[in-house]
Parts: structure tokens; C-alpha cells; sequence
């Protein structure tokens, strides 16, 4: 074998090495929760992959609504003492079933709206880890905002209702989808709401369940034309 054929091969070996280094990097990547929908009209998901092939799941164990809430609030309080909850969202890992999904524990992002400042602020939840994510500009449609305090049914409870009322069903029949959750302090309604949706982006069908977030009614969907 001549010098040149050596070194050829040891160069395809090295490039082999790297493609191998840089494909376990993004299988094993931590999923990052991302902004939910508000209304089952208006998902809209953007999928590079085919939607028959399941995404790895996250990394992170995850924990309930309240248990997360209780650790953005410190953070968030800290940084801006008049800082109150305005919004919960989370999303469940493209792809996961029903054993990822009947405890209700991901990871969370939170938004605390200061009222001195007139911003709000974004931080995300995993494990326990609070992180600041972002800040921005808001003008609440009520004030005050619905205090935190009627806040009762956690994500857990939340999604067992939302399993036992279609979504367990859904999944049973779509295969593969996406699940959001995600609620709002400035609901004119005045009364704290979780908005559940799970979406099959094989087929483009949906369920959604709202939920009265302190009294654990359910409460109708209003779809916009």
C-alpha cells in the first residue's frame, strides 16, 4: 500500500471518529421545554424529522406544577421582591407515552410579572435548577392578577383528568404526539385555568381539556373559527 493510500485511510478513519463523536452529542441532548399553545387552532409545529420517529426523552426526571412553582418563586422573588405568578407551560418530549406522561412531572417554565417594573420575567425549572431565561414588556388584561393562592390542582392531578377524559384514548389511537400544558394568572374569568392539548403531527387531529385550576371543573373550549 502506497504513502498516499496511508494517509488517505487514516484521514477517512478520523473523519468517521468525529461524525460518531458529534451523533451521540445530539442523541443524548437535553430536551428544553418550549412555549405552549393557547389554543388547539393554533398549534403549529415546524418538524424536521419524520413524525413517525420518536424523539429521544429528556434527561431530566422533571417535578409537578407546585413543587416547580416553589423554587421559581424564591428565584424570582429575589431578584424582583413584588414579583407575582403570571403564567405555567410545560411540554412533554415528542414521542412520550403514557409512563412519562401519568405523573405529570417535566420541566416548567414560569413567567413573574412585577408590577413596579412593568415586565416580566421567565425562568425555567429542571430538577430543582432554576434558570433566568428572559425579560420582556407587559400590560396585564386584569389587575390585580389572580393570586397564585387558588391555585389547587396540580399538574398531576391535572393530567389524570386530562388522561381519563380523552387523552389516554388519544394516545392509544394516534401513536406518536406532543403534549402541552399551560395556564395564566390574566384570565379575565377570573379564576386560574390549565389548557391541555396533546397533538398527533402524523395525523394533524387534537384533544383539548381545560380545567379549572382551583376547583378542578372542566370548563368549555371555545375554538376560534
Amino acid at each position: 500500500m502506497s504513502r498516499l493510500e496511508w494517509i488517505l485511510g487514516i484521514l477517512l478513519a478520523v473523519l468517521l471518529l468525529v461524525v460518531a463523536a458529534i451523533s451521540l452529542m445530539l442523541w443524548f441532548r437535553p430536551t428544553v421545554p418550549t412555549a405552549v399553545p393557547e389554543l388547539v387552532t393554533e398549534v403549529e409545529l415546524e418538524l424536521e424529522i419524520d413524525p413517525l420517529e420518536v424523539a429521544p426523552t429528556s434527561v431530566y426526571e422533571g417535578e409537578t406544577a407546585q413543587f416547580a412553582y416553589a423554587a421559581a418563586q424564591q428565584t424570582a422573588v429575589a431578584d424582583q421582591p413584588d414579583a407575582v405568578l403570571l403564567s405555567a407551560s410545560a411540554d412533554w418530549p415528542h414521542g412520550s407515552g403514557l409512563t412519562q406522561l401519568e405523573d405529570g412531572r417535566t420541566t416548567w417554565l414560569f413567567g413573574f410579572y412585577s408590577p413596579s417594573t412593568g415586565k416580566t420575567a421567565v425562568y425555567a425549572v429542571a430538577d430543582g435548577d432554576v434558570s433566568y431565561i428572559t425579560e420582556s414588556a407587559y400590560q396585564p388584561t386584569i389587575t390585580p392578577l389572580i393570586s397564585a393562592g387558588s391555585w389547587e390542582i396540580d399538574s398531576n392531578q391535572a393530567m389524570q383528568r386530562f388522561l381519563d377524559e380523552g387523552a389516554r384514548a388519544f394516545i392509544q389511537r394516534e401513536g406518536v404526539t406532543t403534549t402541552t400544558f399551560t395556564f395564566s394568572t390574566d384570565n379575565p374569568d377570573d379564576y386560574i385555568e390549565w389548557n391541555m392539548i396533546i397533538f398527533s403531527a402524523n395525523t394533524g387531529n387534537a384533544f383539548q381539556l381545560k380545567v379549572n385550576a382551583t376547583t378542578g371543573e372542566s370548563v368549555p373550549v371555545v375554538l376560534t373559527p
